[in-house]
């Protein structure tokens, strides 16, 4: 089975605009045909809507020890089953350590979690400077590489792989690189083409420049707008991603990791319509590469 046919989709991408739950949530996208999930594990992900919408989430120390045995057998159903870290208002390389010394232990608590619910990937995005602030990068490296190994060493000791999210200023920058330097064969990127699309080169160079190391690839749309790149959108052959460039990479590496969706819906039965949408258009296009 390909990758394709295992695609998932993130829960930052359901929005309960009716009110559903996690488990609700798990139910649908399964009767629904995808193969693939993704957990982010918090409930205040916001959705593009008016009035707000959140997304269906659960906090990882709201689950008691029945709740996660029963949320590892709901995640069974699927092929592919992957963790993205809460990432929003946190900062691993911040420079108050207050904020850092949190944001790490929300982290590693993604990867203690990962391995209860049977997770096989669990990606984080790098810490970063504060745009308003003078910040030596090297200190921003440091941190960053300090936390990859820890999460390294987590890594190993419960049998997941771990995955740094692309983009950022510089684009296919001296930071990631040194980060993925790590002496683990844990450690790698997730390939989040609409993060990719906005740092430059495009998506299939970052594959082909960090052949081996990609963990998991992150799916979306996106197009050019008045404002500049619109991402999150559903995919299409004519948007900014060369889906076909990409997936010929791919299969060169002969990847066999997690592919999932974050494609903005306004209801949970939308956003995965568009992703078995998106299923359908890459699958013709890993066939025929």
């Amino acid at each position: 089975m390909s990758p394709i046919e295992r695609i998932g989709i993130s829960t930052h991408f359901l929005p309960a605009a009716n009110g559903e739950s996690l488990w609700d949530a798990i139910d649908q996208v399964q009767a629904m045909g995808l193969r693939g999930f993704e957990l982010v594990p918090d409930d205040y992900g916001e959705q593009v809507a008016e009035p707000y919408v959140p997304s269906v989430g659960v906090w990882a120390h709201d689950l008691s020890h029945d709740d996660r045995d029963c949320l590892r057998e709901a995640l069974a159903l699927f092929d592919t089953v992957t963790l993205h870290a809460n990432h929003l208002d946190l900062n691993i390389a911040s420079m108050n350590p207050g904020i850092r010394s949190e944001s790490e232990r929300q982290y590693l608590e993604c990867l203690e979690l990962a391995a209860q619910l049977g997770a096989s990937v669990v990606s984080f995005h790098r810490g970063t400077a504060n745009p308003v602030r003078v910040h030596d990068l090297t200190e921003i490296e440091r941190h960053n590489i300090e936390f990859g190994l820890r999460a390294a060493k987590l890594a190993e000791e419960h049998d997941l792989l771990v995955g740094f999210t692309v983009g950022g200023p510089g684009g296919l920058d001296s930071q990631m690189r040194e980060l993925l330097a790590i002496d683990s064969d844990r450690v790698g990127i997730n390939l989040d083409v609409a993060r990719a699309a906005i740092a430059g080169p495009p998506p299939e160079i970052w594959a082909r420049e960090f052949a081996g190391q990609i963990i998991e690839v992150q799916v979306c749309g996106v197009f050019r707008d008045w404002s500049g790149l619109a991402t999150h959108e559903p995919i299409e052959r004519n948007n900014v991603i060369d889906y076909e460039a990409l997936l010929a990479e791919l299969q060169t590496q002969s990847y066999d990791g997690p592919v999932i969706c974050e494609i903005e819906g306004f209801d949970i039965e939308n956003a995965v319509s568009h992703a078995l949408a998106a299923r359908a258009i890459l699958r013709e296009m890993w066939t025929s590469a």
